[in-house]
């Protein structure tokens, strides 16, 4: 007899995904219980296209530090030896000189300015980039995640009518046994209970989708999800 168990709610990330990071042994099987909040988190905190987007806005600042720097004054400063020997006498010497040189570019007919700007233009772009890809990020880790409730409670109504037919089935068993009822509602019965075992199957089978699309969503690979 098909037995019911009850399903609960609980979003789970099995130890084997701290192992695909190098963290941890697939086999530590330890449980998380993760909330919306902490789904988030962790988005946020690993998702590669944050992370490509955070770098390419990092490197967009640092062209445009380096851009700012052209127009600033340099110095620099060289030291030279020169030696000096006599054939006849073997005595040699080595006065130091040393120079200090201040440069200062007047006119470059506005390349340096020019090219401040697109660099400054760059970073603009990028910092509207990442906050694209928060959003995008936020956006898709709550909807996986409020689908994923949604296919929790379609699998709990699923099993639970799993559940009905498998009693109803019984029932028309002991029934028809007993002279009461014809072969014909067994067949019904029999009928009844395979479509409520296919849409259990189906309904489990989309939990598990609505799991590896949360776990897309928040920037993980692979089958982590049981």
């Amino acid at each position: 007899m098909f037995m019911r168990s009850k399903v609960v709610f609980v979003v789970i990330l099995f130890a084997a995904l701290l192992a695909m990071e190098g963290h941890g042994r697939a086999g530590d099987l330890q449980v998380q219980i993760l909330s919306l909040e902490r789904c988030v988190e962790i988005a946020l905190s690993r998702h590669p296209d944050l992370e490509a987007a955070r770098a390419d806005l990092e490197a967009a600042r640092a062209r445009v530090g380096q851009a700012r720097t052209q127009d600033n004054p340099s110095l620099s400063y060289s030291t030279s030896y020169t030696e000096r020997g006599s054939s006849l006498s073997g005595s040699s010497g080595g006065p130091w000189s040393s120079s200090v040189t201040l440069s200062q570019l007047v006119t470059d007919w506005g390349k340096t300015h020019t090219y401040v700007k697109r660099v400054l233009i760059e970073q603009e772009n990028s910092s509207l980039s990442l906050e694209q890809a928060l959003l995008d990020t936020l956006y898709d880790v709550r909807r996986a995640y409020f689908m994923l409730l949604k296919a929790e409670k379609n699998l709990e109504a699923a099993m639970e009518t799993m559940t009905l037919n498998e009693i109803q089935l019984e029932k028309a068993r002991a029934f028809f046994e007993a002279g009461r009822v014809s072969r014909y509602d067994v067949t019904a019965a029999q009928v009844s209970r395979s479509n409520a075992n296919l849409a259990m199957i189906q309904a489990r089978t989309a939990r598990g989708n609505a799991m590896t699309d949360l776990k897309r969503a928040m920037g993980y690979t692979g089958s982590v999800f049981g």
